[in-house]
């Protein structure tokens, strides 16, 4: 006689699948809240390496023009600030009238920094908190200014930058 086993097939049941597919789901929703704080701080890093490169860029070219340049005004109000020189180099040897311009209520949008009316601020950057200043000391001949810049589509971007640059020509 053939020796018959009964073999029982045993398989998954309801209340197991339920229990796997709610730990699945705990984590599942773990490391998507993981992946978004991720991303948040790397759009942000990105905003903020936007701020210091048009930082560097503004304190570059203002620099560069004021240590070549005669300054002659500068003029503060409640929203910004005027700067004017008259620029020496190589192309422009008697002079070029220059005129910096930083407006926190411009009618621009958004508020930037331009130099002879062109903005030298890009789109995605703007001034906020405060008032951008400067000021001039005849006696040494030399420009101090302050401008707070921020990213214009992330928060919590800001940075205030201050310079103080002697002019050169003599």
């Amino acid at each position: 006689m053939e020796l018959k086993r009964k073999i029982k097939k045993r398989g998954v049941t309801l209340i197991e699948l339920l229990i796997a597919m709610g730990i699945f789901l705990c984590i599942l929703v773990a490391i998507t809240s993981i992946l978004i704080q991720l991303v948040k701080a790397q759009r942000k890093y990105f905003a903020i390496q936007d701020v210091q490169e048009n930082v560097r860029h503004i304190m570059e070219t203002m620099s560069k023009e004021i240590r070549m340049s005669e300054l002659n005004a500068c003029s503060n109000d409640a929203s910004g600030f005027s700067l004017s020189m008259t620029a020496y180099n190589e192309e422009n040897p008697d002079g070029l009238a220059v005129n910096y311009i930083a407006d926190n209520e411009s009618s621009s949008d958004p508020s930037e920094i331009s130099r002879n009316g062109q903005p030298i601020t890009s789109s995605k950057v703007w001034l906020v908190g405060g008032t951008p200043y400067c000021s001039i000391s005849e006696v040494h001949r030399r420009a101090t200014f302050v401008i707070p810049l921020n990213h214009r589509y992330i928060s919590d971007t800001s940075i205030k930058i201050q310079n103080t640059v002697s002019s050169r020509v003599y």
